[in-house]
């Protein structure tokens, strides 16, 4: 099938005519739900409906005049597709927020008895993590900085510290996150 001129899209589209709709289903879909899982490990269907909506965002965008020129139709709808994955990826990463540091913070809570409030156990706890993060590597520091601290998803913790994908940048935030239990665990017995 031929390609779609952009100029060509914005004018079907503002005259009522969204049959090149179903164009570009059948030119960019492959590509965009093979782009999407390459890039992001999203799943088939996922990758599907992201696509759907990135046309359907595209044809609003259009009918609301907000989109008066489409030089590379392809990549622009890819770009609108990994930008919905990217807000759904971090919706998520804040969604599941420090599971583990809430259980641990409540363990501690349970036994230990030498405090008499809740606000001198988190100044104790605050106190622990500063010291345990001065004896974490750089790295770790980092990523448990990012994560935890400045809320920053897997995907873009990965970009910023050079790992191949988020699943490293998820296995080294929880390994560094074991080693800094592991500290705080030395400095409540010390």
């Amino acid at each position: 099938m031929k390609e779609l001129d952009g100029k060509e899209i914005i004018r079907r589209i503002e005259h009522g005519d969204v049959s090149c709709l179903e164009q570009l289903v059948t030119l960019y879909q492959g590509y965009c739900v093979k782009g999407l899982k390459n890039r992001t490990q999203c799943s088939d269907e996922e990758a599907e409906d992201l696509f759907i909506d990135a046309l359907l965002d595209l044809r609003d965008k259009i009918l609301e005049g907000k989109l008066k020129e489409l030089s590379n139709p392809k990549s622009y709808i890819f770009g609108i597709c990994y930008n919905k994955w990217l807000t759904s990826y971090k919706q998520k990463s804040k969604s599941m927020l420090v599971p583990d540091a809430a259980i641990y913070y409540q363990e501690y809570l349970k036994e230990d008895i030498l405090f008499d409030n809740e606000e001198d156990y988190k100044m104790e706890l605050t106190h622990m993590a500063y010291g345990a993060l001065q004896k974490l590597s750089d790295t770790c520091a980092k990523i448990i900085r990012y994560f935890y601290i400045e809320r920053k998803s897997m995907v873009d913790i990965a970009e910023i510290m050079g790992f191949n994908n988020a699943d490293v940048a998820k296995s080294s935030k929880s390994r560094c996150f074991k080693k800094l239990l592991e500290h705080v665990d030395a400095l409540n017995k010390s």
